[in-house]
């Protein structure tokens, strides 16, 4: 049996039609390295919380609702606004440990050794990650200490690999438990 010669005309031009538009859907893959860059942003916003066993509260301004806090994890205090669900804080006092739950702002950089970045100073490096579980671990540099952190869903993990360094930013207090 034969084909009319306007069922093919129809088939060529389909043919021919999906033949331009599949180029614009479709890109080549690309294969990117760490080595050898410049440092750069990786990614930000990464929002984690995490909890600081043994913090020690340097200032306190009930006014402006912030506090000043030294953790074992970080190598300087950093100013923490607090969350407007935490009540009781009036009653801290310069030199009081605490359980502090925290939120910080990570920020990833391809990063050479000796490099910093020109927005904040890297404290971390990656050790690993787990996309199955979307767990996130650093070394400090300072102290050597580990910590790792379930990251969001949107936080695009493909991107980050072990050696990158991290920068934190404080963002608030959101609980504390006073330490005896």
């Amino acid at each position: 049996m034969r084909t009319p010669p306007s069922a093919r005309a129809l088939v060529l031009s389909m043919l021919l039609s999906l033949s331009f538009a599949l180029p614009g859907c479709w890109t080549a893959p690309r294969a990117e390295s760490h080595q050898g860059a410049m440092s750069d942003l990786v990614i930000d916003h990464i929002l984690v919380h995490w909890k600081a066993d043994n913090a020690l509260v340097q200032t306190i301004d009930p006014q402006a609702r912030t506090l000043r806090l030294a953790t074992p994890l970080r190598r300087s205090s950093e100013l923490y606004p607090i969350s407007a669900s935490v009540s009781g804080f009036e009653h801290l006092r310069p030199g009081d440990r605490i359980r502090a739950t925290l939120v910080d702002e990570l920020s990833v950089y391809m990063a050479n050794a000796g490099i910093t970045t020109d927005r904040i100073p890297p404290e971390a490096k990656v050790l690993s990650v787990d996309p199955a579980y979307r767990l996130l671990t650093i070394r400090f540099q300072d102290n050597g200490e580990e910590q790792t952190f379930k990251v969001d869903l949107h936080v695009k993990l493909n991107c980050i690999h072990a050696g990158d360094a991290v920068a934190f930013r404080p963002l608030k207090l959101t609980a504390f438990r006073t330490r005896k």
